[in-house]
């Protein structure tokens, strides 16, 4: 046995540490009350739920074939990228290389 630590701690009480780790765990809010009373998070997708993800997927595919733009806006004005940092970021399957 390690001298430097105290028996108590070793021998702790099965039931005592069960009840402390229930109390913690308790203060991890679910999913659905993630925000608290501020507003109702939103249930999301069951992406378990194989007919959910075909149907998500079936949904994607209508808009597969389309384009869409991107950027900043500053004061309700949507603003190109006329700064240096600023880059275009296309997926590999479109010609482009990951970022």
């Amino acid at each position: 046995m390690n001298p430097q630590i105290p028996v108590e701690q070793v021998v702790r009480d099965p039931i005592s540490s069960l009840n402390a780790a229930a109390t913690r765990a308790a203060r991890v809010r679910e999913p659905h009350a993630l925000y608290g009373a501020e507003r109702a998070n939103s249930d999301g997708e069951d992406f378990g739920d194989p007919a959910a993800l075909a149907a998500l997927q079936a949904e994607v595919q209508l808009h597969a074939g389309e384009s869409y733009s991107g950027g900043p806006i500053l004061s309700g004005r949507v603003r190109g990228c006329e700064h240096a940092g600023c880059f275009a970021r296309r997926h590999p399957r479109d010609g482009g290389a990951h970022p």
